[in-house]
């Protein structure tokens, strides 16, 4: 399902009212938005439903175990292992998707039609920013808000690059009520 196409029109119209529908169920946003990203994954292969939330659930396995006080800052080693495991992960899957095409010839490009960089790069940015322990970038504790935003449909085919933890705070964060101000801040929810 290609973005300019009516499908997608439709399909983005349905998942947006029934997203604010939800807007007092902060679980069941959650699960609409990851099966909304598995619908649309599907649409392009069945093989990305198994590949990509792998992907998305060792960065997410990472992304805690590099936030552990265990891995503070004398035991580099263990850090690096794990960054080492979503650069493997991500970096590779991406080499997959790009060269097992010409790799195996015509006859099974069909396999995989969607091209992963977007998702790659924006999985990085997760892992890499609490390596590197970024001031505003703590880990999610929640699967299905760090699934929710790593696979966010629309920037899988036409980006842009999100760094995702900014992302995932707009993810974790219920939206506005009707009856609350447009500039009234909004609390943060607890991870589902």
């Amino acid at each position: 399902m290609l973005l300019s196409t009516p499908a997608f029109f439709v399909f983005f119209l349905l998942l947006w009212l029934l997203y604010w529908l939800l807007s007092t169920r902060h679980a069941a946003r959650l699960a609409l938005l990851v099966a909304a990203n598995l619908f649309f994954l599907a649409k392009f292969g069945g093989l990305y439903l198994v590949l990509l939330p792998i992907a998305a659930t060792v960065d997410f396995l990472v992304g805690l175990a590099l936030a552990r006080p265990q891995l503070d800052s004398r035991s580099t080693s263990g850090r690096r292992v794990l960054i080492g495991i979503s650069l493997a992960v991500n970096v590779g899957l991406l080499l997959a998707t790009k060269f097992i095409p010409f790799a195996v010839g015509d006859r099974y490009s069909w396999l995989l039609t969607l091209s992963l960089s977007f998702y790659c790069f924006q999985s990085l940015t997760y892992t890499i920013d609490l390596y590197h322990r970024e001031d505003d970038c703590e880990p999610t504790l929640s699967w299905a808000a760090y699934l929710a935003s790593a696979l966010f449909f629309p920037t899988m085919v036409a980006g842009p690059i999100l760094r995702l933890h900014p992302f995932l705070k707009q993810v974790l964060r219920p939206p506005p009520s009707p009856t609350m101000p447009p500039d009234a801040p909004c609390s943060s929810s607890p991870s589902a």
